[in-house]
C-alpha cells in the first residue's frame, strides 16, 4: 500500500477532563489557511452526543494547539434527537457528525452529518476571515457555535420519507458550477450540481458503485478534492462484510480506503459530464493495533480506517506528480492517524499514468 502512516500515530486521542471529548476523537475535516492546518474533528463525550473539536499545526504532524471546548455543536432542530430518542439509543445518540470542509473564495464550507431523529446531510458556513479572528482569540463555545451560519438540510425532502442521507462534500468544478458528492441510504455514491457551493441541490446521477468485494457492502465519499495534473483527487471508503469469529455474536464490517480522480466537462448546453479513473485495491486498511484495537468497535465486529480530510503536505493549488499529500483518518472510530502519499503512487495505482478508465 502506499500510504505511509506517520510514525507518532495517533496525532489526537481523547481528553479524559474533557466531558465532551472524553471518550472518542475521530472523524476530522483538514484545511489549510496560510501556514496551518486545521482539524475540525468529530468528538464523543460523556452524553454521547457528537460535536466538533479543532486543533492546528504547522508542521502538519505536532498539533500543540487544540482549543478546550468545542467550536460546533447542536442546536438546530435537525441536529437534535428528541429526549425519548436519545433514551433508546445505546450509543451515539446524536448531534454533529463527520464534517468535510472546503475553502471557496472567501468563505469555509462544511458539510456534515445532522443526526437528529435520522442521519441527514447539512450544511453550514463561516468567513474566512471570521475564523481566523476567533482562533486568535479567547472566543468561548458560544460564540464558536453562534458564529457558523447554519443553511439547513441538503435534501429536506428525506426525513419525511424516513431515508437517511450521509458522506457528502461540496467542491467547486467549473465557473459557478459546484459540485456535490453524497450518499443516501445504502445507495452507490451520487453527484449532483449547482450554481452555488448552499445549492439547491436536486437528486442527481450515479458517481461511482462498488465493484470490488472490499468496498460491496456500502461505499462512500470521504475527502473533499486535491486538484493534480490527473484531475480531481478524492479519497472514498468501501466496507466488506466482516465474517462472524467466536465470542462475536455477529457479522461486522470492514472499512477500508480508497482513491480516485475525476475529470469534468461541460458541453455547449451545460451539461456536466464525468471521467473517472480508481484503485481496485484499498490503499489503507486497518492493519495496526491502533487501527484494529478499540472497545468502541471490536464488540461488534467492525474494524475502520475511516477519513474526512486530506491536504498537500505543501501549501500549493496544484499537487505534482513527487509531492505528497496528508490524508488525516481515524482508527477504530477511536483516535485521529495520519499518512502520507506521493500523487505519482496513486495516480499508477489508479491507472490514470496508463489511460485507464474504471469507474
Amino acid at each position: 500500500m502506499p500510504m505511509k502512516r506517520f510514525k507518532s500515530n495517533p496525532i489526537l486521542t481523547p481528553i479524559a477532563s474533557h466531558p465532551w471529548e472524553a471518550k472518542l476523537v475521530y472523524n476530522s475535516a483538514a484545511f489549510r489557511i496560510e501556514g496551518s492546518i486545521y482539524l475540525l474533528y468529530r468528538a464523543l463525550g460523556s452524553d454521547h452526543v457528537s460535536r466538533l473539536g479543532l486543533a492546528w499545526t504547522q508542521d502538519g504532524t505536532h498539533f500543540e494547539n487544540r482549543l478546550p471546548h468545542p467550536v460546533f455543536e447542536p442546536r438546530a432542530g435537525y441536529e437534535l434527537p428528541s429526549e425519548e430518542t436519545r433514551k433508546s439509543r445505546d450509543r451515539e445518540k446524536g448531534g454533529c457528525e463527520d464534517p468535510r470542509a472546503t475553502i471557496i473564495g472567501d468563505t469555509l464550507y462544511i458539510t456534515y452529518t445532522a443526526y437528529g431523529e435520522l442521519c441527514q446531510i447539512a450544511l453550514a458556513s463561516i468567513k474566512v476571515s471570521k475564523f481566523k479572528a476567533l482562533v486568535n482569540s479567547s472566543a468561548t463555545r458560544q460564540v464558536w457555535n453562534q458564529a457558523w451560519t447554519r443553511h439547513g438540510l441538503v435534501f429536506p425532502q428525506l426525513p419525511a420519507q424516513g431515508i437517511f442521507s450521509r458522506n457528502a462534500c461540496v467542491f467547486p468544478v467549473r465557473d459557478n458550477v459546484y459540485g456535490l458528492i453524497y450518499r443516501v441510504g445504502k445507495q452507490a455514491m451520487g453527484i449532483t450540481y449547482s450554481s452555488s457551493p448552499l445549492g439547491p441541490w436536486p437528486m442527481g446521477e450515479t458517481l461511482m458503485q462498488p465493484k470490488q468485494p472490499w468496498e460491496r457492502e456500502r461505499m462512500g465519499i470521504c475527502t473533499p478534492p486535491i486538484e493534480t495534473p490527473h484531475g480531481l483527487l478524492f479519497f472514498y471508503h468501501g466496507v466488506e462484510p466482516t465474517p462472524q469469529v467466536e465470542p462475536t455474536p455477529q457479522e461486522g464490517r470492514t472499512y477500508r480506503l480508497g482513491c480516485f480522480f475525476a475529470q469534468f466537462s461541460q458541453d455547449k448546453n451545460g451539461k456536466i459530464t464525468h471521467s473517472i479513473t480508481r484503485t481496485a485495491q484499498p490503499i489503507l486498511s486497518p492493519d495496526r493495533d491502533y487501527e484494529r484495537r478499540s472497545t468502541w468497535l471490536e464488540p461488534l465486529n467492525v474494524y475502520a480506517v475511516f477519513s474526512c480530510g486530506a491536504v498537500p503536505a505543501v501549501n500549493k493549488k496544484v499537487c505534482e506528480a513527487d509531492d505528497e499529500i496528508i490524508i488525516y483518518y481515524s482508527g477504530g472510530d477511536s483516535r485521529l492517524c495520519a499518512a502520507t502519499a506521493k500523487i505519482s503512487e496513486l495516480a499508477q495505482l489508479a491507472g490514470t499514468l496508463k489511460g485507464k478508465l474504471n469507474a
